[in-house]
């Protein structure tokens, strides 16, 4: 996990018009999810994934969103299977709008 920010012009206008004015909003970024090919299948991959989301809603610092970079179209289907949205520019680039503490 990093501290990243998302440019509040990629964000999708229904939600952006409910942040703050700021060029951009922060977030955290998750680098890489894999789950080892003998093991994939088991929802393990939604395991690790929500507890990403978990720890980053209870961490200190304050982020609006996880980030992730998907790999390819698989990665894609997997995030937004679990909620994550597109940003508008960069299909590959996905955020998951963390709830509010």
């Amino acid at each position: 996990m990093a501290s990243a920010g998302i440019p509040l012009m990629d964000i999708p206008s229904r939600m952006a018009k409910k942040l703050p004015r700021y060029p951009s909003v922060p977030a955290a970024r998750m680098d890489r999810l894999a789950v080892d090919l003998t093991f994939q299948g088991q929802g393990l991959g939604g395991t690790l994934l929500t507890d990403a989301i978990e720890r980053v809603a209870h961490s200190e610092i304050a982020s609006y969103a996880l980030m992730v970079d998907a790999i390819d179209e698989s990665a894609v289907a997997f995030y937004r299977h679990h909620g994550f949205i597109a940003l508008s520019n960069s299909p590959f680039v996905l955020f998951f709008p963390l709830p509010k503490k």
